[in-house]
């Protein structure tokens, strides 16, 4: 009977191994990259009337915010947004944003493309964006578009201006060499949106717990249940159940 034990466990040992190589598959409490994002559309030079500035906030690609800058109206967007709506976290951002748009719009008044020769006002789509990695870290970055194309972009990480379009070099040697616009922007990024982000996800970890919490008995047996089960359906494909649990 031992040499048939210590092949099943054995086998358990490399089925075990194999789980650790599937697709999504990740111990629990481990950490995980995330990214905040607000989608600006700013019209700088905008006439009494027109709608100047709209924005939409994204969380891992998931919208949870959508609004009007100029009306300073924000409206929560599904699940993600109305756990938070309402909050002191909520009420930061709100904050946040109609500083930081107010921000752009001066430093936007007098942004040209050259060559750009249409003469409607010229409507730039920025991007704020800040990511926390596995290993906590954080960085950030803005772009700078128009029509769907990037023309320019800052990077945190070492605070420089990289040119994406050649039509957008004025502004990028302007700002490159004002420290107080680079500043404003780095900070930005590692000082409110890292906030931000940090605080959305204490909120939002509530809304990703599995429901099947209620249902479970109480105790502190709950952790070692869920962490079971969850093993359990991962291995369906390669291994019974029962032959985990034996170990």
């Amino acid at each position: 009977m031992a040499p048939a034990a210590d092949s099943e466990l054995g086998l358990t040992a490399r089925f075990l191994g194999l789980l650790l190589l599937l697709p999504g598959y990740a111990w629990a409490g481990q950490a995980e990259t995330h990214t905040l994002s607000y989608n600006f559309t700013i019209t700088p030079k905008f006439t009494l009337g027109q709608q100047w500035c709209e924005v939409q906030g994204q969380v891992d690609g998931k919208i949870f915010l959508r609004g009007n800058c100029g009306d300073k109206n924000f409206e929560p967007c599904d699940p993600l947004g109305k756990e938070i709506y309402g909050t002191k976290a909520w009420k930061d951002q709100l904050e946040i944003l109609i500083n930081v748009v107010e921000e752009l719009r001066k430093k936007l008044l007098d942004f040209q493309l050259e060559n750009h020769t249409s003469r409607e006002p010229l409507t730039v789509e920025v991007r704020m964006s800040c990511q926390r990695e596995a290993n906590r870290h954080t960085n950030g970055s803005w772009q700078f578009g128009f029509h769907g194309q990037v023309f320019l972009v800052f990077d945190s990480e070492n605070r420089s201006w990289i040119l994406a379009h050649p039509g957008a070099r004025q502004m990028k040697e302007k700002w490159e060499n004002n420290t107080d616009v680079t500043m404003f922007f780095h900070n930005i990024l590692i000082g409110d949106c890292k906030t931000l982000l940090t605080n959305f996800l204490t909120h939002w970890e509530k809304l990703l717990q599995p429901t099947e919490r209620s249902t479970e008995g109480p105790g502190t047996a709950q952790p070692k249940a869920r962490a079971t089960r969850s093993i359990c359906y991962s291995l369906t494909l390669f291994l019974p159940c029962f032959i985990l649990l034996a170990i």
